[in-house]
């Protein structure tokens, strides 16, 4: 498994977490996906965002291995999280940066699914989780309270460190 570049930063008492994080699936891949943890410890809650990249698509896409991704964060981060697991909201995110730049999938729009995975203390239950496709309201009530900046720039931001 290879290290993560791990950038925090604290704004209005949010601290957010962005990191390229590596895994091993359950297929025993190494994959990798773009993590962004948003927790906000006044109003008790944390939001862990993973956005699927083009670079991990010969390995295990985050939609076949929700429950090893999540289970791996927590494993990493949960001191830093500090919120009850069931209270961690899951967001897997894809955009034209999840699959191959290609003239066909210019302008792909950013898309976004809450995943509510079945914890039960401090592990995973049966089944991947309920999966709810965000669109513009639902997305704004639960996101509306972080400034979630453009996959690019994040990528770029990583890559500088």
């Amino acid at each position: 498994m290879q290290a993560n570049t791990l950038l925090t930063s604290t704004k209005d008492s949010v601290q957010v977490i962005k990191t390229i994080f590596y895994w091993q699936s359950k297929q025993a891949l190494s994959c990798h996906c773009l993590l962004r943890i948003y927790i906000d410890e006044v109003h008790e809650r944390a939001i862990v965002i993973a956005s699927e990249l083009d670079s991990n698509r010969h390995n295990t896409a985050i939609t076949h291995d929700i429950k090893g991704l999540a289970s791996a964060v927590v494993q990493t981060f949960e001191s830093q999280i500090g919120v009850p697991l069931e209270q961690i909201v899951w967001i897997v995110h894809y955009g034209d940066f999840s699959q191959p730049r290609s003239y066909e999938n210019i302008g792909f729009s950013d898309e976004f699914s809450r995943v509510d995975l079945p914890w039960y203390g401090t592990s995973l239950g049966e089944g991947e989780g309920f999966w709810t496709v965000l669109r513009a309201a639902p997305r704004k009530e639960i996101l509306g309270w972080i400034d979630l900046e453009p996959v690019d720039r994040v990528l770029a931001e990583l890559a500088s460190h």
